[in-house]
């Protein structure tokens, strides 16, 4: 079997560091030392020794990472197979001794490994970030709607359980306002009070969110901007301003059309890929329409089967998209990756700057991307 038909768990191996007889550093010198380290290094050196790992894992290295401000933001990829239910975590690392180019980076995705896990999250589970911990929430589960909500801590990789939601939802949609989880759509009960709820990861409790007289359980999309939940597709596009407690009615100049086009918010500005002009676009919240995002040449064109997602990354857009494999015969694909930073233009006000891009994955042309977020540790 070749590199290009192996499967995601047995690609992208990094090469061993040569192997030490002993480490006679003493743990808190190894954390000190480990704390001022990226995190994109973390994967290689966890391949040193079991010690190395211990300590990559655990809690004492992120406490003195958060008080040394060496915080930062790891990106997470979910693929799934077309042959089975199951998905595959993997994280984005950088490899020391890959040779660079004007715009490579050097990076690769590996798999996520949690020895104590729950079941997988729902492949239409809706999935935000909190922090360090990355939330699954709702979707289907053996084709029925599912209350549970799990989350990956993305500090030691390990998929924990959360409060189940009031409400069963096959399809929903969730976003962030101030450390907490609004969630909407998906219901089948319409006249449910608990359409709309929200989360507080620190009380780990739900409540209901006031309703505003129509049901949203179609509601597809929703995005946390200026303060508002916006929510996309269902009734009608309407805001709920949290601080006031008070609904909005808003335009349709918002709506990105399709249910599954990627989107994200990056500094509080939206940001999607439009496919039928393959181009990215970002929101003018004050002017109300939508603008192209310039700067973006030099990416890799999008071919029409590809898929696309978008994810803030630290204040940065990460980009991933899969194509087949030249000479493959279309039956292996490559995922690639690019990081673009967002910044002021005179001209066109917001213009976007690529910083690398690069094939990180290879695999069978079975798996297709699922989810792509972020989480700070």
């Amino acid at each position: 079997m070749n590199n290009d038909e192996a499967p995601p768990h047995e690609q992208n191996k990094m090469v061993s560091p040569p192997t030490t007889t002993s480490l006679s550093l003493p743990n808190d010198i190894l954390l000190s030392f480990l704390s001022r380290v990226s995190r994109l290094y973390y994967p290689t050196f966890s391949l040193v020794s079991k010690s190395f790992r211990s300590l990559i894992a655990s809690a004492e290295l992120y406490q003195t990472r958060s008080f040394l401000h060496r915080t930062e933001s790891c990106l997470y990829v979910c693929l799934r197979s077309l042959t089975d239910s199951n998905l595959r975590w993997f994280t984005l690392c950088r490899v020391p001794d890959r040779k660079l180019t004007n715009f490579s980076g050097g990076h690769l995705l590996v798999p996520v490994s949690s020895r104590h896990a729950p079941p997988p999250p729902a492949h239409w589970s809706s999935v935000v970030t909190v922090d360090s911990n990355i939330y699954a929430i709702g979707g289907p589960i053996n084709d029925a709607p599912s209350s549970r909500v799990s989350f990956l801590d993305c500090r030691s990789d390990t998929w924990r359980m959360a409060p189940p939601m009031r409400v069963a939802r096959n399809y929903p949609t969730a976003s962030v306002l101030d450390g907490k989880i609004y969630v909407a759509g998906g219901c089948e009960d319409c006249d449910s009070l608990n359409c709309i709820e929200v989360f507080d990861p620190n009380t780990q409790s739900w409540e209901s969110v006031a309703s505003h007289g129509r049901c949203e359980r179609l509601a597809y999309k929703s995005v946390g901007i200026e303060g508002k939940f916006h929510l996309l597709g269902g009734a009608s596009h309407v805001a709920y301003n949290y601080r006031e407690g008070r609904w909005d009615s808003m335009g349709t100049e918002m709506d990105m059309g399709r249910a599954w086009v990627s989107y994200c918010v990056i500094k509080n500005i939206l940001l999607y890929y439009h496919e039928r002009d393959r181009e990215f676009k970002w929101y003018d919240y004050k002017g109300r329409f939508w603008r192209k995002l310039m700067g973006l040449e030099r990416l890799v064109k999008f071919l029409c089967y590809s898929r696309v997602s978008l994810a803030d990354y630290g204040g940065k857009m990460a980009v991933l998209w899969d194509t087949f494999v030249p000479g493959s015969g279309s039956k292996n694909k490559m995922i690639w990756c690019a990081e673009v930073s967002l910044g002021s233009h005179e001209v066109y006000d917001i213009c976007g700057e690529i910083e690398w891009f690069d094939v990180v994955l290879r695999v069978s042309k079975s798996y297709e991307l699922v989810h792509v977020i972020a989480a700070t540790v």
